[in-house]
């Protein structure tokens, strides 16, 4: 049987949907609840915890029990107990917002931590017949995609009631089994199994590790789109991400208006201060190319890229620019992470990072990696041009067009997602220590 990538993972889809709509959920739509009936069970507590280093952050909880035949919501007069609290989430723990039904904002958000939890107190043992949980809704909801939920009759004796890592393993081997049946020949088949198996590992929310899968499937530049648009089409957009060459982000596609300006403003900021060390600072790369092609960012990136020149003939170097941009912003409050070949990612503590690179000024020209050594003539670039976005001045290389060709290429005004940049470092080797 030839291999469709698309038919595949569209069975696999029905599969989840229509027998455990409870994975991946807070990720298709507002109504995609963790829902499950119990038999009769008593409980005095409930726990619900999830697995790992992480945080427990969800809109709310709704425990029911079935009195003459009818549902009736039992949990808006319980107590709440929590491992932790995160700063400025007080007073919706103090109001319970958690126990209210409907979508209220987050009821509880707990610090980072080892297997954080939530309990649900009743003051006597209560008959239980169905829990029901609302998730966060955007990006963040893969991290209670390890729930565990227990009950107590009797002080910590806990009986498991659902465990979100056992149901994903009976939907792989329910997967597994369907694909056997499909008729592949032995090579497809063993594509097949691997693709059932990053579906797992992105119903974890494992997304890094899924993308490394792939890449070790050693499969052609064309049958990874393929498998990469199916991917989105039927699991990953709806989790409000995108998988293409960057990997599984969250795109600026899937941001709000306010989301964007709040980022804009912080990459502002970050440029403001640069500033105060050198006067070449401009947004680069794709921030141009989005600005210019769509008047907004770029729909599948995901940050902002700030470029940044000193002059080598002041003895500057690629690694000596990136020590000096950190020795300056750390002082200020800033994060500078990462060990990439020209750039850096900066930011303040809890926000979102944005990339700055550095390029060296050599003569007339200017060279900023990834792109090809001294490609770019410098008065094309600096001083910079001011462009609105957003009811904020940006400033763009002064003149963008040339900017743009000698970045992407000639044909930059039209959407490329093969688009590589030439990531060449022989040709930064002698500037770059």
């Amino acid at each position: 049987m030839k291999m469709h990538f698309d038919s595949l993972l569209s069975e696999i889809y029905q599969v989840w949907r229509n027998l455990f709509p409870d994975l991946g959920f807070g990720s298709v739509d507002p109504e995609h609840f963790l829902e499950f009936s119990l038999p009769a069970i008593e409980a005095k507590e409930i726990r619900f915890q999830l697995q790992g280093e992480t945080c427990l952050h969800l809109q709310s909880i709704e425990v029911f029990s079935c009195v003459d035949g009818q549902e009736i919501r039992i949990s808006t007069e319980a107590e709440l107990n929590v491992s932790s609290v995160l700063a400025g989430s007080e007073k919706a723990l103090h109001d319970k917002i958690l126990l209210v039904s409907g979508r209220n904002g987050l009821g509880i958000h707990t610090q980072q931590e080892k297997n954080p939890w939530v309990k649900i107190l009743f003051q006597d043992p209560v008959p239980i017949s169905k829990i029901k949980v609302r998730n966060r809704e955007d990006v963040w909801a893969y991290r209670a995609w390890s729930m565990v939920i227990e009950v107590s009759s009797e002080s910590e004796v806990w009986q498991s009631v659902y465990h979100y890592k056992d149901r994903l393993d009976l939907f792989y081997s329910t997967i597994i089994g369907k694909i056997q049946l499909m008729g592949f020949d032995p090579g497809n088949l063993k594509i097949a199994l691997e693709i059932a198996l990053l579906v797992k590992v992105i119903l974890l929310g494992n997304f890094d590790q899924a993308r490394t899968m792939l890449k070790n499937l050693k499969l052609s530049a064309e049958k990874e789109d393929e498998i990469q648009m199916a991917m989105n089409k039927y699991f990953i957009n709806s989790m409000k991400r995108n998988w293409s060459g960057h990997g599984i982000t969250n795109p600026f596609k899937f941001w709000g208006i306010e989301q964007k300006k709040r980022y804009l403003g912080k990459a502002l900021e970050l440029y403001n201060d640069l500033t105060q060390l050198t006067g070449d600072v401009s947004f680069g790369f794709g921030f141009v190319l989005g600005f210019v092609r769509h008047g907004d960012f770029i729909p599948h990136d995901d940050d902002i890229d700030l470029i940044v020149s000193f002059d080598r003939a002041e003895g500057y170097s690629i690694s000596s620019s990136l020590k000096k941009i950190a020795e300056f912003l750390e002082p200020l409050g800033y994060e500078v992470l990462g060990q990439n070949y020209s750039h850096r990612w900066v930011r303040k503590p809890g926000e979102k990072s944005i990339d700055v690179f550095v390029g060296l000024k050599e003569g007339d020209l200017v060279s900023f990696f990834p792109s090809h050594r001294k490609s770019l003539n410098f008065v094309d670039v600096f001083p910079t041009l001011n462009v609105p976005l957003f009811e904020m001045s940006c400033p763009i290389p002064a003149a963008p067009f040339e900017y743009l060709q000698k970045t992407y290429g000639p044909d930059w005004r039209n959407p490329n997602t093969h688009f590589r940049h030439p990531w060449n470092t022989k040709e930064f080797e002698d500037i770059y220590s």
